[in-house]
């Protein structure tokens, strides 16, 4: 990567200045934390030209192409590495690349992981204090998130012992809601219960809860479920209210 850690903090031209890409789901609360934290550091430099991009939003890619127009990238904080290539050609290689995942698109200067492990290890033992022994595990074929889903599922099963089968349960991006929710009844209604499930997002879980009211099956009394993420919006308006943990980042 090229060096720019010389260039000094106050600078006249504004042709001088870092580029700055900020690429977030601002839907989860945690990257709307990263986000603010970022953009306080960023605040702080006079030789840093910040934008940011919501990697949530359905015209992200058509927001990229806006952005650079005329504005080339060139640093990157980006949670999904595969997205930097709507940002920054293959000749190009940005100053900075920040990310969590573990297959980069770019080689990262700085690189944040989720503590998964630990999240899963903490939400196993909760369920086991609670009483529950059977498991299951609600994540996504979105590809968006993909990655981090199986990531997240991966690590709820080892959390979960060698010896424990979890069930799991994936939405479909190619199905209808409606689909995925015909297809939740029938999964919660096969399984062993009590059980409790990790849903990879608060979104999830929300759909989750809805399929055990419509297939009559018990929250929290059958079906214990925890949600991933702590959206304060979801999880204060389902019924019963929604549990969910706040993931932990490390660098």
């Amino acid at each position: 990567m090229r060096n720019r850690s010389a260039i000094l903090p106050h600078m006249g031209k504004l042709s001088d200045r870092i580029h700055i890409a900020i690429v977030l789901p601002l839907n989860l609360p945690d990257s709307r934390a990263r986000m603010s934290g970022a953009l306080r550091f960023c605040a702080t430099r006079n030789d840093i030209d910040v934008r940011v991009l919501d990697s949530s939003a359905q015209l992200f890619k058509k927001e990229c192409e806006r952005l650079t127009y005329g504005w080339a990238v060139d640093g990157l904080i980006v949670t999904m590495p595969k997205l930097a290539k709507w940002l920054v050609p293959d000749n190009k290689e940005p100053v900075l690349s920040m990310m969590d995942g573990p297959r980069s698109y770019l080689d990262a200067a700085v690189e944040v992981r989720l503590k998964t492990r630990m999240l899963t290890n903490e939400t196993v033992e909760l369920f086991r204090k609670r009483g529950f022994f059977n498991f299951g595990f609600c994540g996504t074929e979105t590809p968006l998130d993909l990655q981090y889903s199986s990531e997240t599922e991966e690590s709820f099963c080892c959390s979960a012992g060698r010896q424990q089968t979890v069930s799991i349960f994936h939405e479909k991006p190619a199905l209808s809601y409606n689909e995925n929710l015909q297809r939740g009844m029938k999964w919660v209604l096969g399984l062993a219960k009590p059980c409790a499930v990790m849903c990879y997002s608060d979104e999830l879980a929300r759909n989750l809860l809805n399929a055990c009211f419509l297939a009559k099956v018990k929250v929290p009394e059958q079906i214990a479920i925890i949600g991933l993420g702590n959206t304060a919006e979801v999880c204060e308006t389902t019924r019963p209210t929604l549990t969910s943990v706040l993931p932990a980042v490390t660098p």
